[in-house]
């Protein structure tokens, strides 16, 4: 159940036109099933094209700081997971969202710790 709903939001966020908008409400579905598939180690192979899905909705909202906090979250899923593929990933990500601040520094140096 909890794979087969974050597949549905990845599917229908891959299939949705750049143009559209996504509602708030289909927004808050698909940041929660991202929430619940980070917790799953059965649907977590899906957390990081679901991230990649989401993240261009978060930033065009302007939600910086939520979305800070939850890739942070992610991250913390990913060493967890022992993923450090996904790690880099989430690191690149955090480092995009703030290309001037702190975060951003650590962001990279923390992937030149993993490499």
């Amino acid at each position: 159940m909890i794979l087969a709903n974050a597949q549905y939001w990845l599917n229908y966020l891959n299939h949705l036109a750049e143009d559209n908008t996504l509602s708030d409400v289909d927004l808050q579905a698909a940041t929660k099933a991202l929430d619940v598939a980070a917790t799953t180690p059965e649907a977590w192979h899906i957390v990081l094209p679901l991230t990649s899905a989401i993240q261009p909705y978060m930033e065009r909202r302007g939600y910086w700081t939520e979305w800070e906090t939850f890739l942070q979250y992610l991250l913390y899923y990913a060493r967890q997971q022992n993923d450090l593929e996904a790690q880099i990933e989430i690191l690149k990500k955090l480092g995009s969202i703030q290309p001037v601040s702190y975060t951003h520094l650590r962001a990279h140096e923390t992937v030149l710790d993993l490499v």
